[in-house]
């Protein structure tokens, strides 16, 4: 199901183009395997309504909160979004 807001809570987003970004990483629980990795995540809108959000993922060194994504899915979500944007 998807739900949008109505047009009047969504104008001030809409007035010149935006992109939504998440970001967050998640770290192994006590009690877990000694060298279970940390996993990082980013999420980015690609659409004028904020309902679509590809993610990408990536496992790094365990309890580190710092994220490592390759330059090159910088370069491709900026061409999604310069694409779906308008």
């Amino acid at each position: 199901m998807i739900i949008q807001l109505d047009a009047g809570a969504m104008r001030w987003l809409t007035k010149k183009s935006t992109i939504m970004v998440g970001i967050d990483v998640t770290h192994p629980g006590p009690g877990s395997r000694e060298g279970t990795p940390s996993i990082a995540a980013v999420v980015a809108s690609v659409d004028k309504n904020f309902v679509q959000f590809p993610a990408s993922l990536r496992i790094q060194e365990t309890k580190k909160e710092v994220l490592f994504f390759q330059s090159c899915e910088k370069k491709s979500l900026d061409v999604d979004n310069s694409l779906h944007m308008s």
